[in-house]
């Protein structure tokens, strides 16, 4: 009980101090993971205590109705993510339902407060390329200069796919460790906590298809809606299927028993050399190769031919 309650003293003390200094996407990454550690551990009390608690403080350190509402949203997705663990749901539900969210709840804010959120975007934008231009080099800065200019202009088609890029590998990093921790104590069931067994739904490849459609129909036409659709949306789907390629490298180090040295050697080698985008297509194209069970197959047959 007393951990709990230090616990809940920490939380508060975070939240106060994000709320004063008008940053909160660290307490809104927190949020779903420690109301939700609490739900499954039937601290029932405390999982609603904790999360009235981050409603009150917005409005009484700072007014802002809107992130209060921001904050109590967060911490009931923690409670539907001890609800799916509850019911041994999988790890990549998990991570799909948090991700969900928490994109759902930002670009809800992004789209209100627009405006706002694109001057300041340019406003840093144009800060960076005149410390960028300061430089003598101008054969080097010349075509940062130039890719900063296009992604300032193109912000709006690409933003929401990067914000939603970004809390999926954030969620994917805390939840993994909720879903390690839970399995630990009894909580989870250890079959669903694996990160390198996650799998990208077969169905989702039809969406990546009609964003490839609306890619050439953009092409060919070009559209605002239909760009901010399909940009957007690939930008997402590109991470998605980031992640199933990572997960896929580290079931295929771990079923080959590669030493931790050599498997660290084998991610440094992979972003020195600039390919981890190839991951994205491993994770697009394990959709008809099942990957996995290839490599399963594989090694069975390797062993029974020792």
């Amino acid at each position: 009980m007393r951990i709990h309650g230090f616990f809940i003293l920490g939380l508060t003390a975070l939240v106060a101090l994000s709320t004063a200094m008008g940053y909160s996407m660290p307490v809104m990454f927190m949020l779903p993971v420690a109301v939700a550690y609490l739900w499954i551990r039937e601290r029932h009390l405390y999982a609603f205590l904790l999360s009235s608690v981050f409603g009150l403080l917005p409005l009484l350190t700072a007014r802002d109705a809107f992130m209060a509402v921001a904050f109590l949203f967060a911490a009931f997705s923690g409670v539907g993510l001890g609800l799916l663990m509850r019911r041994k749901a999988s790890l990549g539900m998990g991570i799909a339902f948090v991700t969900v969210c928490l994109f759902l709840l930002n670009a809800g804010h992004s789209a209100l407060f627009w405006q706002e959120y694109r001057a300041a975007w340019q406003s840093e934008m144009q800060a960076f390329s005149a410390s960028v231009s300061e430089v003598k080099d101008a054969e080097r800065t010349a075509p940062m200069l130039e890719a900063l200019d296009w992604l300032a202009q193109h912000w709006l088609y690409l933003s929401f796919g990067m914000l939603f890029g970004f809390i999926l590998l954030v969620s994917t990093v805390l939840v993994s460790a909720l879903y390690r921790k839970a399995a630990q104590e009894g909580l989870a069931s250890p079959a669903n906590v694996y990160f390198s067994r996650m799998r990208v739904p077969e169905l989702l490849v039809w969406a990546a298809i009609v964003l490839a459609g609306l890619w050439f129909l953009d092409s060919w036409r070009p559209n605002d809606v239909i760009r901010f659709i399909a940009w957007n949306g690939a930008v997402a789907m590109a991470v998605v299927y980031w992640l199933n390629g990572l997960a896929i490298l580290v079931f295929a180090l771990q079923a080959f028993q590669v030493r931790p040295l050599v498997a660290a050697l084998v991610f440094s080698a992979l972003f020195m050399l600039n390919l981890q985008q190839l991951l994205a297509f491993v994770g697009l194209f394990d959709t008809w190769w099942d990957l996995r069970f290839k490599i399963r197959r594989f090694i069975e047959t390797r062993q029974r031919n020792a």
